[in-house]
């Protein structure tokens, strides 16, 4: 699966500043831009 993919690369960067959110199903871009936002901890973030 694609999605397992993103998670092990996620995590394999060791970075905290990078964080991967998901949801258990598909809630549209909006929904998934919010709670990126929710999320945010700096100034600076990317979708």
């Amino acid at each position: 699966m694609v999605r397992d993919k993103v998670a092990n690369f996620v995590n394999e960067l060791e970075d905290d500043r990078v964080v991967y959110i998901r949801h258990e199903e598909n809630k549209g871009a909006n929904i998934a831009r919010n709670t990126g936002i929710k999320f945010l901890k700096e100034n600076t973030w990317l979708f």
